[in-house]
C-alpha cells in the first residue's frame, strides 16, 4: 500500500483518528510521518512531542514537579517514555490527560463495540440498542449547539426527534 501523503513510498504506520463519530485512516511511510511529526528517532522524543510542553506548561515551576513515591520528574518521563511507578500516575495527571486527548481525541476509553447477535427483553440486538444510544447523544449535542446559537426552531425538531425515539425504547 502506498504512503497517502507522497504517493511514492510504502506506507508503514496507519494513522487512525475519530472526529464526531467519523473515522478517518492515514496510511503514510516513515519519512512522511516525521515529517508531520507522528514519529521520532526515540519513545522520548515522541513523548516529548506528543506532551507539547509549552503549550501544558504556564512557567518554569511545572517542570520541577516530581512524584513524591518514586522522585521522577516530567522530564524523566519524557525521556525514558515511562512513569516511575502508579503515583506517578496521579502526579502527573494533567499531562497524562493532556497525552491522551492529544493521542485520541478524549481521555475516555470507550473500547470496541462488539459485534453481537445477543437480544435485550425486547428481542432488539444489543448493536442495535448501542447505535440508538450513539444517535440520542449525538442528536441531544445537536439540540444543544442550536440553543446555543439561539436556533430555537431546529433546536425544537431535534427534540421531537429525541423524544420519539425515547418513547420507542
Amino acid at each position: 500500500m502506498l504512503c497517502d501523503r507522497c504517493k511514492a513510498r510504502n506506507a508503514t504506520i496507519r494513522k487512525i483518528q475519530v472526529v464526531n463519530f467519523h473515522k478517518q485512516e492515514m496510511n503514510l511511510c516513515n519519512q512522511c510521518a516525521v515529517e508531520l511529526g507522528y514519529i521520532g528517532n526515540n519513545i522520548g522524543s515522541l513523548f516529548s512531542t506528543l506532551l507539547n510542553m509549552d503549550n501544558i506548561y504556564n512557567g518554569v515551576g511545572a517542570f520541577d514537579k516530581k512524584c513524591p513515591v518514586c522522585n521522577s520528574s516530567i522530564n524523566t518521563i519524557n525521556k525514558t517514555g515511562k512513569f516511575g511507578c502508579s503515583e506517578c500516575y496521579d502526579t502527573f495527571n494533567k499531562e497524562v490527560r493532556a497525552l491522551l486527548r492529544k493521542i485520541h481525541g478524549n481521555c475516555a476509553h470507550k473500547g470496541a463495540t462488539p459485534y453481537v447477535v445477543a437480544k435485550n427483553d425486547a428481542g432488539e440486538s444489543i448493536a442495535d440498542v448501542s447505535k440508538r444510544q450513539m444517535e440520542l447523544v449525538k442528536l441531544k449535542q445537536l439540540m444543544q449547539e442550536a440553543v446555543d446559537s439561539e436556533e430555537f426552531e431546529k433546536a425544537a425538531e431535534l427534540r421531537d426527534r429525541i423524544k420519539a425515539i425515547e418513547e420507542g425504547e
